[in-house]
């Protein structure tokens, strides 16, 4: 596994942690540098100002006292002032004091060594330059020689005293450039320490980011899965906390569109759906579950009504006991459907079975909604009907009986079939009373010995018979 692996294997806390640690360490060791180096530069600073700067000054006191000497000697020679003689001594002995002190300053053993020289020369200058340099200013004597000498050996000596100043003037500027290879370390250490933090800073909020943008399309994809888009993807992958929330999207979405597509095939009457819930907590599955065991339910009550009212058992009901709230109520409305159908279908086929008996009836009194009560106006109306053809029937039929062949029913108060059997009745009426009526004439006149010539029209049946009996 590579470092990148390892890292995203890191869980978001973990990495915050070490991100902020190895901050934290880096600053402080740092910090530590800043510290040391500036204790060092403190003490470098603290090692000049007591010494070092001292002892620059106290060498360049020496120099220019030694100058002021030498030209005070000089001036005593040529003017012949003793004064400047005694002047000149009193600026040696400024000399001696300044080069006592450089020798206590912290210069170095091998600097003290090369004072301690220049000390004894100056002495010895001062005591050989003073005698002969007053004898000659007192006009005592001249002492040319000697005078020559001294002043090569002072001229030697400022060359001394010019290198002793140099080496404390390099001492000193070691001491300078050591405090400000310190101060620079220090700056260069803390420039590090705040790149240092930079990076970390860097580094806190790249993995911000790192976890913003998964969490931000996981965000678009919750905000889409809340209205019904169940076609999306997640892609991000990692160990760390962000990964884990991608992993469980991922899971959702999954569970989300294996419900969707199992409510699809629901919708389409696909009741043969199996839904496995996930764990124990599997609300939605297991609700799912029910209302599928629920409509299955009703599905065989359906098909066990359909099944009976197929067969004509209509008494047969469904059993609405299985079901439960809204399904229930469908089951007891299929029944009582079938109830508000059978009933009015049941008295209709009572009455017209008593009809077919020639058992007419009473009138339909009781009130049916819609449809129904037209088949009880109807069932009504074909009562009416029926018994005005029976009442019309017996009327001609008692009208035959009593000999008065000339009643006629009325066949306008009937209607369609009912009003040409009534026709039908009269016009039988006609074709029977007719005959008789042309046979009793001639009987009649015959009986009175007047005969009549014979009949012509043409008649059926037996009527034609009677016809030919009177002809003959």
């Amino acid at each position: 596994m590579g470092v990148t692996s390892r890292w995203q294997a890191f869980s978001l806390a973990r990495k915050l942690l070490t991100v902020i640690l190895v901050s934290v360490l880096g600053y402080a060791i740092a910090m530590a540098f800043v510290v040391v180096g500036s204790q060092r530069a403190r003490q470098d600073l603290s090692n000049m100002a007591q010494a070092s700067f001292p002892a620059a000054q106290l060498g360049q006191s020496a120099v220019s006292g030694f100058e002021q000497q030498m030209a005070a000697y000089e001036s005593g020679v040529t003017t012949g002032e003793p004064e400047s003689i005694t002047a000149g001594d009193a600026k040696g002995a400024a000399v001696a004091a300044a080069l006592t002190e450089l020798r206590k300053a912290k210069v170095g053993d091998s600097l003290h060594a090369s004072v301690a020289d220049v000390l004894r020369e100056h002495a010895a200058y001062t005591a050989g330059a003073s005698a002969i340099y007053r004898e000659m200013a007192s006009g005592k004597t001249s002492r040319t020689d000697e005078a020559v000498r001294v002043g090569r050996q002072g001229a030697e000596l400022k060359k001394r005293f010019g290198a002793l100043q140099e080496r404390v003037v390099a001492v000193v500027y070691g001491e300078l450039s050591a405090a400000s290879g310190h101060s620079s370390r220090q700056v260069w250490i803390s420039i590090a320490a705040c790149l240092w933090l930079l990076v970390a800073s860097a580094l806190l909020a790249w993995i911000a980011l790192a976890s913003i943008k998964p969490l931000a399309r996981m965000t678009e994809v919750a905000g889409k899965l809340a209205i019904g888009e169940v076609e999306q993807a997640i892609e991000y992958e990692a160990g760390d906390e962000v990964g884990k929330l991608a992993a469980a999207f991922r899971g959702m979405i999954e569970y989300v569109k294996e419900i969707a597509a199992h409510a699809d095939r629901l919708g389409q009457g696909d009741l043969g759906v199996a839904i496995t819930p996930r764990s124990e907590h599997d609300l939605l599955s297991r609700s799912f579950d029910r209302a599928l065991t629920t409509l299955r339910s009703m599905a065989d009550e359906t098909r066990r009504l359909t099944a009976a009212a197929r067969q004509g058992q209509l008494s047969v009901r469904g059993d609405a006991s299985r079901l439960s709230g809204g399904y229930r109520n469908i089951i007891e409305g299929v029944n009582a459907t079938l109830d508000a159908v059978v009933g009015p279908l049941n008295v209709a086929a009572e009455y017209v079975d008593r009809i077919s008996k020639g058992d007419m009836p009473p009138k339909i009194t009781d009130e049916y909604p819609g449809d129904f009560n037209e088949i009880k106006n109807n069932l009504n109306t074909c009562i009416d009907a029926v018994n005005a053809l029976c009442v019309d029937s017996r009327i001609l039929v008692t009208a035959a009986v009593e000999g008065q062949l000339a009643t006629r029913a009325d066949a306008a108060k009937h209607g369609g079939d009912f009003r040409r059997i009534i026709e039908g009745f009269n016009a039988t009426l006609d074709a029977v009373t007719g005959p008789l009526d042309v046979a009793a004439t001639y009987v009649c006149r015959i009986g009175r010995g007047d005969i009549p010539p014979k009949i012509t029209e043409a008649y059926k049946g037996d009527f034609n018979e009677i016809k030919k009996k009177l002809n003959q």
